[in-house]
């Protein structure tokens, strides 16, 4: 890629730069003039505007990377739980890595979130050692005060790309490949130099603590990862060179504690007499002095027995600092570059060189290795011991740590997941209040949404002895994003269909074709029009045939299959024994929690089972004796229609108004166009293409799959769904029993269950304790044992005044007896280890479960749930 990315922005930024300059201007006047108005604190905030405006208007090559490694990390994250397919970034790593050994800059440190990609970096390495092989590099990294020509060094003296343009600093930390060349290969034990440039030190855009938090982060990060680091003082200010050196040498000292130990040249730049060797040999003595001092204040720090900087590090003061004169002869931009320059850039490379000698450098494997290793004790590398500095490796949790075990502890969960509930239902009935079929999607409506939710999220804190992280309303608002993903979807075609100029063309190629290929072969309006009519007829019966079998076998299943032939009560038993057929935890946990979605999902499972397994025979015939009875309303509808047409002597139009009346109800003919096909007037010819035409209909209709009605509109297991779910759904508010009342909304009338369950399936336990309840809830309330209502609630309620506690238990009529349905004992004895992890308690002390439960076999609890009916 030879155009220069950063050209995209560069009017922007011209315009930025002069607005920065006039404001500047203008703060250094009122400055002047000490002027101490609101007039400078408006300019001054201004200015700091415009400086985070220039930061941002660059746009370059690596923020394309950071954005294809971010997601390849998105989807690696995920190809953990998914074998599907692989798709187009899984090719990411390797065409950075073709970048990288072409000698490209790669990103290995996001400058703008502090972030180090692990995933992505791993895996470009491993894409550049099985391009390359297991090469070994010298790892060189540079480390200094922003803007003192860390980046120009590095691309005079290897002829790199890092970035130096004006009025743009090096953000992050970027990793160039250096081939060595043929000549002298064969002096070093390694073959390619791996040249790290960071963004510097003490960084304006930072401030205060920020900065030496920030800084200390990065030396500690450069410094680990070079097998040799440049550390680049600029100027001679002493106040600069000890902020730099007290950074440096705390970050040699947690190298010497990880057994890490890296080499250093100092390299003194902008020196404004580098000739004089008495200034030198002083300087090195300063320089020394200070390096001491602060390896000792350091050694506090660290609570390291360190005297002198050479107890940290192997350093020669004598050969490991360099001085180097001037970038330019006056002042830029006319000024012409200083030839001293280059000679200090070469005497540097040979001592880089010289030392490099003596290392062995790491393989591209040992050195992608360290960086997925763990960072516990001796094993803290680059990577890891960056890891536990900067804290990348840690994973973002939503929900604070488990508190101490209390009594409203699961009581809080209920309400979030009640409120999570509420929240998707009211957002999915305000997107679909939007006339997206009608007008057309908008971005705003989901920007409406991701408001509401948030607001939402804020009402619900408050008085709350809890708050949430920001990432629980980013994930909640996504999660109501793609449960209204679908609607939309289907809103926003049809609304295309209906609106969009090339999507009615393209529907109507096809139909176009065969007009023009018709008449191109001679063929007569009739024989034309009864084409177009045949490809008309062929959708709608498809669709009458697909929608009249789902609603007949629906209707078979509710006459003769035995889960859903009967009452409420009935499902729910077929229900329960299906779950302990399976016994599969998960799906237990999923029917406590939400029941209607586990009822559902086995209405789904039965109509599929008996679609291509039990029934298959029966729902083909269902087919098949559809597909006769529509062919025989379409004939019998062509011929009254036709006859009725010649009796009126009509028109081509009279004919297939007709025709679509005779069709209803049982077929819905797109509409046709006559405009062209005023000229016929045979309808007897016109039929008898038309019925030439149906043959071929039947025939292909009579191939159709038990599949193509499953994907049809009216799909069986979604007609029973509709009929059988339309009820109520409220669960007991003491063990999550489901009400069983047909009617969805049967006020004044009160929830009501013939059989309760233990309250512990629900996770109810004693306050105080992490005993569950084993207790059934009609036992419960009649019972002189009280309760606690709500998550914080200080007031305990008797549970033979249950209704006092509040709505959702006044709502409810439970009866006191000694009604114990074996199948929930069954279930808490085998799923007793499941459910102690699951609510992290136990059933223990008062919740001990009796020993006489244990005996309740798997088809005891089957056999048991016939008591259900016995009320």
């Amino acid at each position: 890629m030879d155009s220069d990315p950063h050209a995209l922005s560069t009017d922007d930024l011209s315009s930025i730069l002069q607005n920065y300059d006039e404001t500047w201007s203008e703060v250094l006047v009122l400055k002047k003039k000490h002027d101490k108005s609101d007039l400078l604190k408006d300019k001054e905030t201004e200015l700091e505007l415009l400086s985070q405006k220039l930061q941002s208007a660059t746009f370059g090559l690596e923020h394309i990377f950071r954005e294809m490694g971010q997601i390849y990390e998105a989807h690696k994250s995920l190809r953990k739980q998914s074998l599907g397919p692989l798709t187009e970034w899984t090719k990411y790593p390797e065409l950075a890595a073709d970048l990288m050994i072409s000698g490209h800059p790669m990103e290995l440190m996001d400058g703008d979130a502090g972030h180090v990609p692990l995933i992505w970096i791993s895996s470009l390495l491993k894409e550049v050692i099985q391009k390359l092989g297991d090469q070994r590099v010298f790892v060189l990294s540079v480390l200094g005060v922003q803007s003192s020509g860390k980046s120009t060094m590095l691309n005079a003296m290897f002829g790199l790309q890092f970035a130096v343009s004006a009025g743009r600093c090096t953000k992050g930390a970027y990793m160039q490949l250096v081939k060595l060349s043929e000549e002298i290969k064969d002096n070093y034990k390694f073959d390619y130099i791996l040249v790290v440039d960071t963004e510097g030190l003490r960084a304006l855009e930072l401030a205060g603590n920020a900065t030496l938090h920030h800084d200390n982060e990065l030396a500690t990060f450069v410094v680990g990862l070079g097998n040799m680091t440049l550390i680049n003082i600029f100027g001679e200010n002493p106040a600069d060179m000890q902020d730099v050196l007290q950074i440096v040498v705390q970050a040699f000292m947690r190298m010497k504690k990880v057994k890490l130990s890296p080499s250093c040249v100092f390299v003194h730049q902008n020196v404004t007499d580098i000739t004089a060797a008495e200034k030198n040999m002083d300087g090195k003595r300063r320089l020394q002095e200070k390096l001491d001092k602060m390896a000792q204040l350091a050694a506090k720090e660290e609570v390291c027995d360190v005297e002198c900087f050479s107890d940290v590090i192997a350093f020669d003061v004598q050969k490991d600092v360099k001085y180097f004169a001037q970038l330019w002869e006056g002042s830029p931009p006319m000024a012409p570059p200083n030839p001293g320059y280059s000679e200090s850039v070469q005497e540097l490379k040979s001592i880089i060189l010289s030392k490099a000698k003596q290392s062995t450098g790491i393989t591209l494997s040992h050195f992608n290795r360290e960086a997925d290793k763990d960072t516990s004790g001796q094993s803290k590398t680059f990577l890891g011991y960056f890891q536990q500095w900067f804290g990348m490796a840690s994973t973002t949790q939503h929900v604070e740590e488990r508190r101490p075990k209390n009594t409203v502890q699961y009581e809080e969960q209920e309400l979030i997941r009640s409120f999570i509930k509420k929240v998707e239902k009211e957002c999915l009935q305000a997107i679909k209040s939007k006339p997206v079929a009608t007008r057309g999607y908008r971005s705003t409506y989901l920007q409406e949404l991701a408001k509401n939710v948030k607001q939402k999220v804020t009402e619900f804190e408050s008085g709350k002895k809890f708050t949430f992280k920001k990432e629980f309303t980013v994930d909640l608002s996504l999660y109501v994003f793609d449960r209204a993903e679908g609607w939309l979807l289907n809103s926003h075609k049809i609304y295309r269909d209906n609106n969009d100029a090339l999507t009615y063309l393209d529907n109507k190629k096809n139909e176009y074709y065969n007009i023009f290929r018709s008449f191109c072969k001679g063929s007569s309006s009739a024989v034309v029009f009864g084409e177009i009519m045949c490809e008309k007829l062929k959708v709608s019966a498809v669709e009458a045939v697909c929608n009249k079998t789902g609603v007949d076998i629906a209707g078979q299943m509710m006459c003769s299959f035995p889960a859903f032939s009967e009452t409420r009560l009935n499902l729910e038993k077929h229900v329960l024994a299906s779950l302990a057929e399976k016994e599969d935890f998960n799906r237990f946990t999923t029917y406590i929690r939400n029941p209607r979605a586990q009822v559902e999902a086995f209405i789904k499972e039965q109509v599929k089972k008996y679609m291509f397994m039990t029934q298959k025979v029966k729902a083909q015939n269902i087919l098949k004796k559809n597909v006769e009875e529509i062919s025989r309303v379409i004939s019998q509808a062509l011929f009254e229609a036709t006859d009725e047409v010649k009796k009126k002597k009509g028109n081509i139009e009279m004919w297939v108004e007709e025709f679509s009346r005779k069709l209803k109800p049982k077929l819905i003919l797109d509409t046709v166009s006559c405009q062209n096909f005023s000229d016929i007037n045979n309808f007897d010819f016109l039929k008898e293409e038309i019925e030439k035409g149906l043959k071929r209909i039947t025939t292909e209709m009579s191939e159709l799959s038990l599949e193509k009605v499953n994907d049809c509109r009216h799909k069986p297991d979604q007609i029973l769904i509709d009929q059988l779910c339309n009820c109520c759904w409220e669960r007991c508010p003491f063990c999550a029993a489901v009400c069983t009342n047909t009617l969805k909304d049967h006020s004044p009338e009160k929830h009501s269950v013939p059989f309760h369950r233990p309250s512990g399936v629900e996770g109810w336990h004693v306050r105080g304790t992490v005993d569950l309840v084993i207790d059934f809830c009609t036992t419960l309330v009649a019972s002189d044992r009280a309760f606690y209502a709500d998550a914080g609630s200080e007031e305990a309620f008797p549970f033979k005044q249950y209704p006092t506690a509040g709505e959702k238990y006044a709502s409810w009529s439970i009866t006191a007896d000694a009604s114990m349905l074996a199948y929930w004992k069954w279930f808490i004895c085998h799923f007793q280890n499941e459910l102690e992890v699951y609510y992290d308690l136990k059933f223990q002390g008062s919740g001990e479960i009796p020993q006489h439960w244990k005996n309740f076999s798997k088809k005891d609890a089957i056999e048991s749930l016939n008591e259900m009916f016995s009320l």
